[in-house]
């Protein structure tokens, strides 16, 4: 029995690893995804938000209906379903096709990684319970810089499809291990369950998810992207009500009223913007730029996860000597020396700048989101850690999924606004216009001028993008010092 817990632990660790590593792999692909799906920018950072935006709106209702209706049971038919979304992607014939098994994929991940979790203190008794947690949530860590360095490689050597096809043989694995090791459980079982709440959430997020992306490309003054952003924050709006006045809510507000978890979940919200941001960005500037290969790209972005690295341990170990507060504010520092750096980045820029701005942004990563994390969860009274905890992660989805919108959209306004489209043959001009990638795949021959002028507007949009980073770590930098309260660490 002993041996069974751990193996069965084995198995939902490597689960969530592979939850992780569909979150990053596709950065490193999104150049010939455009080119594979003939895909706008627009549709570039669908291929990333449709699955980052589905995990973070039904992370809350998958743990409740874990409690209800069994968590091996579903998290089971999770697995069965992340399958056949992987099978899907692979074999997507467009680009609509490919976002909607994105959203499958994403909603069967939000089941795997909620009921990983949720199972634990049914196989492990409570002296064990923090360090079953601790490598689940390792294994989802690790698979996070893995996932670049994977996905190109196999990217350079096999069919794209293999990235997604990858995940059939893990799951197989996967499944049998928690049907062998895994028992059954259950948690409160009486209670409702908020559809309603479910609902507006989703609306909310979906809407201004769209309506930011549809800003990139159409601009603010649009109509459809200014309203659906005005009817994405009023459905979150009466998702909030919502939760203040329901018998069954997914969240219970009390938690706000905490200041310390309030603004430590805002800086771990801002601090995923900055994140999901900058690896939706970056790796496309390795490859469109300095013209590497898709490992080449993975490659190169380990400066950034090896600033984390660094960043997190000498973090943990500071937290014995400093206030978490001072520990956050030198994160959001190094953030926003690393982004004002990059701003200036040109296609020019040798490596070893672009190097040490991306290590340094990664530092100060290191430094502030694993304290703003623990800051936040510790506010809370033990009761109410697990519902925080859903709440920590769920809105740290959404930041990505917003980093990706906006900072994406910023990337596609400062591209669009440095074109000079009368430059171009009619036949390109509204390729180069909707798609940077899909333009200078059509002007890659025979026209080095034009192609020059291609690279010089996406780094364009790159450095602007990296000073709305800049704004956003400036942001965080204000809350840290001023809203963040202060509390020693005995």
């Amino acid at each position: 029995m002993q041996n069974r817990k751990w193996w069965g632990l084995a198995a939902l660790t490597l689960a969530a690893m592979m939850v992780g590593l569909d979150m990053t792999v596709l950065n490193i692909a999104l150049p010939k995804l455009a080119a594979e799906f003939n895909a706008s920018t627009g549709q570039l950072q669908w291929f990333i938000n449709s699955y980052t935006l589905s995990l973070s709106v039904f992370m809350l209702p998958a743990g409740l209906l874990g409690d209800r209706f069994g968590r091996k049971k579903l998290l089971l038919m999770s697995f069965v379903l992340f399958a056949a979304s992987s099978l899907f992607c692979a074999w997507a014939g467009s680009s609509t096709i490919f976002i909607s098994s994105r959203v499958l994929m994403g909603i069967a991940a939000a089941f795997v990684i909620t009921l990983s979790t949720g199972i634990l203190p049914a196989i492990f008794p409570e002296k064990e319970r923090s360090k079953a947690v601790a490598i689940v949530m390792t294994g989802v860590m690790l698979s996070l810089p893995i996932g670049p360095l994977l996905g190109g490689w196999m990217l350079d050597h096999f069919w794209w499809g293999w990235i997604f096809l990858i995940n059939i043989p893990v799951i197989a694995i996967t499944a049998l291990a928690v049907i062998c090791f895994l028992p059954e459980s259950y948690g409160q079982r009486q209670a409702g369950i908020d559809f309603a709440g479910i609902a507006l959430a989703s609306i909310g997020l979906l809407s201004l998810s769209y309506g930011t992306i549809e800003a990139g490309g159409k601009g603010w003054t649009n109509g459809i992207a200014a309203s659906s952003c005005i009817a994405g924050v009023l459905f979150l709006f009466l998702f909030i009500l919502r939760q203040n006045k329901t018998r069954n809510p997914l969240i219970d507000m009390k938690i706000f009223h905490s200041a310390r978890f309030r603004w430590s979940l805002f800086l771990a919200v801002l601090l995923n913007v900055l994140l999901f941001g900058m690896l939706f960005v970056v790796p496309q500037y390795f490859q469109i730029v300095l013209h590497t290969d898709a490992f080449g790209s993975g490659l190169r972005l380990l400066t950034l996860i090896a600033g984390l690295v660094f960043g997190g341990l000498f973090a943990e170990t500071a937290l014995s000597k400093w206030e978490p507060k001072r520990i956050i504010l030198l994160g959001f520092l190094l953030i926003t020396g690393g982004t004002v750096t990059g701003a200036f980045t040109s296609v020019t820029s040798s490596e070893w700048m672009v190097g040490s701005w991306l290590f340094i942004f990664g530092l100060g990563m290191g430094f502030a989101m694993p304290t703003a994390m623990d800051l936040a969860l510790g506010a809370l009274p033990s009761a109410q850690s697990g519902m925080g905890s859903s709440v920590i992660q769920t809105a740290r989805n959404v930041g990505g999924s917003l980093g990706v919108a906006i900072l994406g959209s910023i990337l596609n306004a400062g591209y669009r606004s440095h074109l000079q489209l009368e430059a171009f043959p009619t036949e390109t001009k509204t390729i180069v216009h909707d798609s940077y990638t899909r333009g200078i795949a059509a002007i890659q021959q025979g026209a080095p001028p034009l192609l020059d002028h291609l690279y010089e507007s996406f780094m364009n949009g790159m450095d602007l993008m990296l000073w709305g980073c800049f704004t956003v770590a400036a942001a965080g930098l204000f809350c840290t010092m001023f809203l963040l309260p202060s509390e020693p660490k005995n």
